[in-house]
């Protein structure tokens, strides 16, 4: 059986962060995809989200998305554009 070859890796990471009183909060942060100006993640629990770029967005640019915890449950995600080190654009995505 020959199984289906990802043609992109996708970055995905896990880090702990410490909350106040309430123990451990895990926050995932995911790679994702530009095509023209649409700018679209996978993010775990909530699903594939696209929002479109307010900027023309150069090619090689790339996407990071990071869930927001609130009391351990996932509630959004702040996605991240970024080329050669900089920031083009960023966009909290539900409740952050």
């Amino acid at each position: 059986m020959n199984l289906p070859i990802q043609a992109k890796p996708v970055s995905r990471h896990i880090t702990a962060i410490a909350t106040s009183g309430e123990g451990v909060n895990p926050s995932v942060c995911v790679g994702g995809s530009v095509n023209g100006r649409q700018v679209c993640v996978n993010l775990p629990v909530l699903g594939r989200k696209c929002v479109t770029s307010p900027v023309s967005l150069p090619i090689g640019a790339s996407v990071s998305a990071c869930t927001c915890n609130h009391w351990g449950v996932p509630t959004g995600a702040k996605l991240t554009v970024s080329a050669a080190g900089r920031t083009i654009f960023s966009k909290s995505i539900g409740w952050c």
